[in-house]
């Protein structure tokens, strides 16, 4: 597979990955996630023609908006699992 393709692929799952985000939907954005970051570990600028470099680019950039907006939704459910968590473990304290 190409660099470019890698990268199209790539921004496809991050997309994805933003939908899972606003649905809530936790495990299958997990599994996503690394699917995506199998298809990125295969990424090299190796074969990447110039006439291809800036769609590259512009789908590098896409992908970190897609970090971005899935960061903003994920984030704020993973301080309430921790206070949750914070309070599971005080109650089960010896006292």
């Amino acid at each position: 597979m190409t660099p470019l393709a890698l990268a199209r692929e790539a921004a496809c799952l991050s997309e994805e990955m933003v939908k899972l985000a606003h649905a809530q939907a936790w495990e299958t954005l997990a599994e996503t996630e690394r699917r995506r970051a199998a298809v990125l570990a295969r990424l090299s600028l190796n074969g990447l023609s110039d006439s291809a470099t800036p769609e590259f680019v512009d789908l590098l950039k896409q992908i970190q908006r897609c970090d971005s907006d899935v960061r903003s939704h994920v984030e704020p459910w993973m301080a309430s699992v921790k206070t949750l968590l914070a309070g599971l473990q005080s109650s089960t304290k010896p006292k």
